[in-house]
């Protein structure tokens, strides 16, 4: 099977807000992983992940970012699609400058081989027009600000997020899976796509399995992580707790989990790079005082949760956090 030109370029475009713990890992992690650009849209932050991506695009060409709260100038029905104005623009600038790949990514969502050592371009076939590769959903660590761990706890999604070219015909950029007009899709494993017929950007069930690569959502992290984050809400929505999660899960709250044991050597030399990225780019300063500001945050979710029982969202988001197991 005959992957794409590696002179190919391969971009990820995202949108951040309050990212300073995290930014600086996300985007090393796909540089370290052969992306060749990547793009951040700037929304609503009050934290300094500005600061960081400035030192980063200073070291890195291939790193680049732009403020989008111009977005919030527009009525309220037209900024709460934020997301995907943030996206459409970066696929019009990718047409306009030869960019051959482009990827859909959130800063808590990374793009992994399951060998942890090959690159995102000896993961697309030439005869591939689109890529969607499944959510494996890591399930909370102990230890708060983890990296990717060479032996964590998952399970695998229906959802995906995809890789796809840009001369492509598109009816619709969806989130996770475009709308094609034509194109020739397939999953990580070069199987041909098949989407669930209930949820179009989901794949069907029998593709569900672990492959040959895939992209972790870091959606729990851990517990102080995950009721931290909850004061961000979603792309386009403003004010309330982040709506879209179902619970807190950590190992052994769901029964469909799997454990992912990474090659030790090469998990090993990626903490290494990372930690010189770091270094590197001299945030290391500025991530550690953003890490202080996590705790104030989950102490704040934890008596606003704890203050209102009854609310809806809030039933839906805590679920489980303050448990153990199932049991």
């Amino acid at each position: 099977m005959r992957n794409i030109d590696k002179r190919k370029n391969v971009r990820i475009a995202a949108i951040a807000k309050d990212e300073a713990p995290y930014i600086a890992q996300w985007v090393h992690h796909h540089l370290y992983f052969g992306f060749d650009q990547i793009h951040i849209y700037v929304n609503r932050s009050e934290d300094q992940t500005v600061d960081i991506l400035s030192k980063i695009a200073q070291k890195y060409k291939g790193v680049t970012y732009e403020i989008a709260d111009w977005i919030d100038l527009c009525p309220d029905n037209i900024n709460k699609g934020l997301q995907k104005i943030c996206y459409a623009k970066d696929l019009n600038y990718c047409r306009m400058n030869n960019v051959d790949f482009l990827m859909y990514l959130d800063v808590d969502e990374f793009w992994v081989p399951a060998d942890f050592g090959s690159k995102i371009k000896d993961h697309i076939h030439i005869d591939a027009d689109a890529i969607a590769f499944n959510w494996h959903c890591e399930l909370a660590r102990p230890q708060e600000f983890s990296s990717i761990a060479s032996d964590g706890e998952y399970y695998i999604h229906r959802l995906c997020k995809t890789l796809f070219r840009t001369d492509l015909a598109i009816k619709s950029l969806r989130v996770h899976f475009p709308e094609f007009k034509n194109a020739s899709c397939y999953d990580a494993d070069h199987n041909p796509l098949v989407m669930s017929e209930d949820k179009p950007q989901a794949l069907n069930k029998d593709l569900c399995y672990s492959k040959p690569s895939f992209v972790i959502h870091r959606m729990y992290r851990s517990r102080i992580e995950y009721m931290a984050a909850l004061l961000k809400g979603r792309a386009g929505q403003k004010g309330s707790l982040k709506n879209n999660r179902p619970g807190y899960f950590s190992s052994g709250m769901v029964e469909n989990e799997i454990k992912t044991n990474f090659n030790y050597d090469r998990h090993d030399c990626y903490l290494k790079s990372q930690n010189m990225f770091i270094d590197f780019c001299e945030v290391s300063k500025m991530i550690d005082a953003a890490r202080g500001d996590v705790y104030a945050k989950a102490s704040e979710v934890e008596v606003y949760i704890r203050s209102n029982p009854d609310d809806v969202t809030v039933k839906k988001v805590s679920k489980n956090l303050f448990a153990d197991t199932l049991g």
